[in-house]
């Protein structure tokens, strides 16, 4: 025999998402992307210059971090 109860609560904590919209936004910024205009001079530009890659100078001493996080 089949017995119907009250529904599931959801007792999941809300307080962790401070923002609801910035999701949205977030992907409404992808989609507005796809939507711009790159001409031909552009993409050439694009395509043909290097990359700017920089990197720090250090003091000649170097260090490694190594952190773990169980949660």
């Amino acid at each position: 025999m089949l017995t119907l109860k009250a529904p599931i609560e959801i007792t999941a904590r809300t307080e962790y998402i401070n923002d609801y919209e910035s999701f949205g936004h977030r992907v409404g910024a992808s989609y507005n992307l796809m939507t711009s205009h790159i001409d031909e001079e552009d993409l050439l530009h694009v395509v043909n210059t290097p990359p700017e890659i920089y990197i720090a100078e250090s003091d000649g001493l170097s260090s490694v971090i190594n952190q773990k996080t169980n949660n």
